[in-house]
């Protein structure tokens, strides 16, 4: 056995707790250290302590302890009780579950059992160097350790404004609520989300008690070019101008506006419009009775009228410069459905007398 000055006491990952590890990764979990074991004996120089599967003689039940979770390692930290002792520590046997996941021999401290009036707690602290650290449950707690002369020595170095009073920070329901409470204190993070809670980068035209960004500012000018292009028919707001222009040359010369109105003034009257044009036919354009078509033909033919002109009273002769029609139909007459026709002038249908429109033929009155 070699002499505690030469006694290798670093911690080392057991073979069943490599296996734990892999285990626990394939399943995609994390692996929990959960306990200390205090041993006892001394593990011989000539065993390896990654080859052991329990702790060689337990001292004491297994200790709560707690884990920092590093990239590449592990630091296990466990108190000790003031009222528990009476052992040396010559091994330590860190537990995952009920697997020794990793083992370090001890350099055979005693802990001894606090009287009235002493602090014997003892706090054991051990790093674990392995690539599968992010895979371990971090688990450390500052609020729940007992406070050791060494961490004051820390704490007496720094200054007063590394410190903050935790329970003055302000809370995100203060923050949402615009609370008014003083004494508080307001961490970056929470910050940022109250400027959040006071501006916008959006505008949709009602009512807010926001203010806008920069980027609302630019929505905001995209809202109000939309509503007076929509107001000015479809014209953008850079086009407002020819509206000015149109306005000016107005006001400087009375006699437009007068001239525009004098133009509407000349419009066909609708009703007057509809009036003539109803009055085109006496009896309408459809018809139950029909006449053949070889019949109205012969009655053009023979009174000198139709498509190729009338008859020129001077020469006797057809005169195309005209087209010459009757303004009374004296005998039935049907527009197939693969012709046009056309009537000048008013149109007088003689009783008895039909004008029958077949379906997709068209008459035209002029």
């Amino acid at each position: 056995m070699s002499s505690i000055e030469d006694r290798d006491i670093r911690a080392y990952l057991t073979d069943v707790g490599l296996q734990a590890e892999l285990d626990f990764i394939a399943n995609n979990q994390t692996l929990t250290i959960s306990g200390l074991i205090i041993d006892a004996d001394v593990l011989p120089d000539s065993r390896d302590p990654t080859k052991l599967t329990e702790p060689l003689n337990p001292a004491h039940a297994p200790f709560p302890v707690q884990v920092k979770s590093n990239d590449k390692a592990l630091s296990v930290i466990v108190d000790i009780p003031a009222n528990v002792g009476g052992f040396h520590i010559n091994g330590l046997a860190f537990m995952a579950g009920d697997v020794l996941y990793a083992y370090a021999r001890g350099i055979g401290d005693y802990k001894r059992v606090g009287t009235s009036g002493q602090n014997d707690v003892m706090r054991l602290e051990w790093e674990i160097l392995t690539d599968n650290a992010p895979h371990i449950t971090h688990t450390y707690d500052g609020n729940t350790h007992a406070a050791m002369l060494s961490d004051l020595d820390d704490l007496a170095a720094q200054t007063e404004a590394d410190f903050v009073k935790k329970a003055s920070e302000v809370s995100d329901s203060e923050i949402d609520s615009k609370s008014t409470a003083s004494g508080k204190w307001v961490s970056v993070q929470r910050l940022w989300r109250a400027f959040t809670n006071l501006t916008t980068d959006s505008y949709d035209g009602t009512s807010s008690d926001k203010s806008l960004s920069q980027r609302g500012a630019n929505a905001l000018k995209n809202y109000v070019d939309q509503k007076i292009s929509q107001l000015m028919g479809g014209l953008a707001p850079e086009n407002l101008d020819t509206i000015v222009e149109l306005g000016r040359e107005i006001s400087e010369n009375e006699s437009a506006l007068a001239n525009v109105t004098n133009e509407l003034t000349k419009k066909a009257d609708k009703v007057a419009t509809e009036r003539a044009l109803a009055g085109k036919s006496s009896k309408g354009h459809t018809h139950a009775q029909y006449a053949t078509h070889d019949d109205v033909t012969q009655q053009i033919e023979t009174n000198g009228k139709g498509a190729t002109g009338g008859i020129n009273s001077d020469t006797g002769k057809r005169d195309e410069t005209f087209f010459v029609n009757k303004k009374l139909a004296s005998a039935s007459f049907t527009i197939k459905a693969d012709e046009s026709a056309a009537h000048f002038g008013d149109l007088h249908i003689a009783e008895g007398a039909e004008i029958s429109i077949e379906e997709g033929a068209e008459l035209i009155l002029l």
